[in-house]
C-alpha cells in the first residue's frame, strides 16, 4: 500500500508510483492554508474589518501563507478540555512548514489559534478565510491556546507556495491481530526502541496494523512517538504506558516524526481507541 499526501495546488498534481507491488493507495488532502490561499475570502473577513493588521504597501497579489496545517474535524468537547479549551473551538496546528511564518513566530504543535488580527477563530476555515483575505508582508498578532494558557505572538505572513509536488510515501501494514489486550492493538501500532544514534528520542514505531486507526491517519512503519497527550516519551515501555491509561471510547494525541522528502517533520495526530 502506499499513502499519498496531497497539499494542493492550482497547477494540477503529478502521481509517481514507486513500486510494481502497489495493491492500494491513500490519498489524503491536507487542510493547509497555503492551498487556500488563492480562495475567494468571504465578504465580512476582508482586511478592511480585520483589527490590528499591519498591512504591506507593496502590490501584491492577495493569498499569503501563516505556514501551518489545521486539524480538519470540529473538536469534541474532550478533546478540547484535553487541550485547556473552554469550549470545543479554534484551529488546531497539527503541522508546521519548516520556517515557515508560524514556526518563526514561535507556534508550537498543538497550539489552538482563537485569534487572528482581532478575528475571532471558531474553526479553521475562519483562520484560512483571514490568511487568504491578506497578502505576504502582512504583520499581526495571533492568539493562541496551549496547555490551556492564552498566548499572544507576532506573525509575519509569507508567500504562499506553490507547485508542490505529490509526496508519495511508501506504506508497509501488517494485519490486525486477534490479542487486542495490549495497548498496541488498540491504536493500530506496535512500538520499539529506536536504535541507537536516531536523531529523535521516542519509541519507534515497527509495524502499523491495516487499517487501523494509525493507517487511517497516514501513520508509516519508522515514525517515531514523541509524545502522547502532552507527555514526552522516552521510550516503548512509557509510550505503552502512556497509551494504556486512555480510556476506551477516548482519543490520544500523538505527537510523532515522520521521515518526507524535505528531511522529516512533527506532526500531531488524533487516534481514538474503540469503545469495549
Amino acid at each position: 500500500m502506499l499513502h499519498v499526501r496531497w497539499c494542493g495546488g492550482a497547477k494540477g498534481v503529478t502521481l509517481v508510483v514507486l513500486s510494481h507491488a502497489v495493491v492500494a493507495l491513500t490519498i489524503v488532502q491536507c487542510l493547509s492554508l497555503d492551498a487556500l490561499a488563492t480562495a475567494k475570502p468571504p465578504a465580512r473577513l476582508g482586511t478592511a474589518e480585520v483589527p490590528g493588521i499591519q498591512v504591506s504597501e507593496q502590490p501584491l497579489r492577495r493569498g499569503a501563507s501563516l505556514g501551518v496545517e489545521l486539524r480538519r474535524e470540529p473538536l469534541t468537547p474532550g478533546e478540547a478540555a484535553d487541550l485547556g479549551l473552554r469550549k470545543p473551538a479554534g484551529a488546531v496546528v497539527v503541522a508546521l512548514q519548516r520556517n515557515g511564518p508560524a514556526a518563526v513566530a514561535g507556534v508550537k504543535l498543538e497550539d489552538v489559534i482563537v485569534k487572528l488580527g482581532g478575528a475571532n477563530v471558531e474553526t479553521a476555515g475562519d483562520l484560512a478565510g483571514v490568511v487568504s483575505s491578506l497578502v505576504p508582508g502582512t504583520r499581526l498578532p495571533i492568539s493562541l491556546i496551549r496547555g490551556g494558557k492564552q498566548v499572544s505572538l507576532t506573525v509575519l505572513l509569507g508567500p504562499p507556495r506553490e507547485g508542490r509536488a505529490v509526496e508519495v510515501i511508501p506504506r508497509f501494514v501488517v494485519p490486525q491481530p486477534r490479542d487486542q489486550k495490549e495497548p498496541g492493538p488498540w491504536f493500530g501500532f506496535e512500538v520499539e526502541a529506536a536504535p541507537d544514534g536516531t536523531s529523535h528520542r521516542g519509541a519507534l514505531i515497527a509495524s502499523v496494523y491495516s487499517d487501523g486507526p494509525a493507517d487511517r491517519a497516514g501513520i508509516t512503519r519508522g515514525a517515531v512517538v514523541l509524545k502522547v497527550n502532552g507527555q514526552s516519551v522516552s521510550g516503548p515501555a512509557q509510550a505503552s504506558a502512556f497509551l494504556r491509561a486512555v480510556a476506551p471510547g477516548h482519543v490520544a494525541r500523538l505527537v510523532v516524526w515522520m521521515a518526507g522528502a524535505d528531511g522529516g517533520s512533527e506532526r500531531l495526530v488524533f487516534l481514538p481507541r474503540p469503545a469495549e
